[in-house]
């Protein structure tokens, strides 16, 4: 892991919290107090699309968006936050 100010040199990007859609025909996630969440960051809202459609290839669950941050100074920091 980098330490703070490493990650703080790697640029502006977005945060971004994927999961899969919810909903009668997820048989096993019925509410998102047990749905899985990907955190992760990119330099670019299309790299955020992209890495969507690379993780729905194969998944048997639809996938979705949950949130975008606003364009961050120091993403790495916020999402090594959210982690913890």
């Amino acid at each position: 892991m980098y330490p703070a100010n490493k990650r703080a040199e790697r640029g502006e990007g977005y945060v971004y919290l994927m999961r899969p859609t919810l909903g009668k025909n997820s048989k096993w996630l019925k509410n998102k107090e047990t749905c899985p969440i990907k955190i992760g960051v990119s330099k670019t809202r299309n790299g955020i699309k992209s890495r969507l459609k690379s993780m729905s290839t194969g998944n048997w669950n639809q996938l979705c968006s949950e949130y975008v941050s606003p364009k961050l100074q120091e993403p790495y920091n916020v999402e090594y936050a959210l982690h913890r």
